[in-house]
């Protein structure tokens, strides 16, 4: 594996794998940023055990979120 250069403190020339795998980061941040929505939920342990538990239970929790709501939707 080539090692990084460094040129006087003031730029650090990575390898080729690090290149790649930056770029690669880079691209699915901006696909993210474009088509991809993110929600967070907390919980209370104590007072909301019983929703965590049945997500907890559930293997698929976003697609199981998903599908309450659509549900939801069809009948309002």
């Amino acid at each position: 594996m080539p090692r990084k250069k460094e040129t006087r403190g003031r730029k650090v020339i990575y390898n080729t794998e690090r290149r790649k795998r930056l770029a690669h980061q880079k691209q699915v941040s901006k696909f993210h940023k474009k088509w991809m929505t993110s929600f967070t939920f907390r919980f209370h342990n104590v007072n909301d055990e019983e929703v965590i538990n049945k997500l907890n239970s559930v293997p698929n929790k976003v697609d199981y979120v998903r599908q309450l709501i659509l549900q939801d939707i069809k009948k309002h």
